[in-house]
């Protein structure tokens, strides 16, 4: 069943420390810290609001150990 394997990848991914959502789904912050692309999505998903250390520490701790640093992003422009 679908989402047996789902689950059981999702646990596989997390037991790994590996990104349970997104883009690069199953990539461990190690991998993604060998490549500019992955530096710089690992950089955008520390700044985005969701992505708490409470809730991704994991992703955090490994950011760390890497020196990937929350990327600063541009506001949109208010149409006020």
């Amino acid at each position: 069943d679908y989402a047996d394997k789902d689950r059981e990848q999702y646990q596989k991914n997390k037991e790994n420390k590996a990104l349970t959502f997104g883009k690069y789904k199953g990539y461990t912050v190690k991998e993604l810290s060998l490549t500019l692309k992955g530096k710089d999505y690992l950089g955008w998903l520390l700044g985005q609001t969701w992505c708490t250390e409470d809730k991704f520490a994991y992703i955090h701790d490994e950011c760390a150990k890497y020196k990937i640093s929350k990327k600063k992003t541009q506001q949109r422009a208010s149409l006020d």
